[in-house]
């Protein structure tokens, strides 16, 4: 008998709860984007996902790449700033991936106007209600973007539970902590990512690590499979 498909789906597709999948254009834009993303991944249990690529990279490898991110995402955030070609396709895709929910973003400096010439939109996008922000007010950037992480459902499902427990900052932040490990993963070992856990805190036990584990699994925001600690796997739930 073939066993059970665990993982979370939307609709037919699997996806992973936290992901967001994240494109804009890369070389204008990732100090802004990189910046704001860190800041918010130490707040919020969401995982702003860019796919960037690296040099030598095949371009048929970084396509399947983004594909399988699109098509792995719970919400996609696209920066149509500068009509940026390599956006539009991506956000083509996005519109063909369902119930995927689908965010603009634009810098109000490249929108033409009468005084300035700016860069036209794709007109893929062009139609698409827009949330925008200036390069030179990184903050708004920052802000759009919290307000996507705070409306996600697994961000309301880790609050719910936290606030649930009554917890406070510390014990939030080693819970998202956790969460973070699967930034970029679909799976984990459990043993390996025990072992990744308390080598990065130089207080936590593996005891310690294992009873957080559990009751992130407990609370349904991570599945951890049965098994031996070497068989057993770890995904967002």
């Amino acid at each position: 008998m073939a066993r059970r498909d665990l993982r979370p789906k939307l609709g037919k597709r699997r996806y992973v709860p936290n992901r967001i999948f994240l494109a804009y254009p890369w070389e204008t834009y990732r100090p802004h984007y990189e910046t704001a993303c860190q800041s918010l991944h130490k707040k919020y249990p969401v995982y702003f996902y860019a796919v960037g690529r690296e040099k030598g990279t095949p371009a048929i490898d970084m396509f399947q790449k983004i594909k399988e991110v699109i098509g792995t995402s719970s919400y996609a955030v696209f920066d149509a700033s500068k009509g940026n070609a390599n956006v539009s396709l991506e956000y083509g895709l996005a519109e063909l991936t369902p119930q995927l929910e689908l965010f603009l973003l634009i810098d109000e400096h490249t929108i033409p106007s009468r005084s300035t010439p700016g860069t036209a939109i794709i007109a893929d996008l062009a139609g698409v209600r827009q949330n925008r922000w200036r390069i030179d007010d990184p903050d708004g950037l920052k802000s759009h973007l919290e307000a996507i992480a705070e409306r996600h459902q697994y961000t309301k499902r880790f609050k719910q539970w936290t606030r649930r427990h009554k917890m406070r900052g510390g014990a939030i932040a080693s819970f998202t902590r956790i969460i973070r490990k699967f930034d970029g993963r679909e799976e984990i070992l459990r043993r390996e990512l025990v072992d990744e856990l308390v080598s990065d805190s130089t207080r936590a036990t593996e005891q310690e690590v294992d009873q957080r584990l559990k009751r992130l699994h407990d609370a349904g925001l991570i599945t951890i499979t049965r098994g031996r600690e070497w068989a057993s796997k770890v995904w967002i739930s």
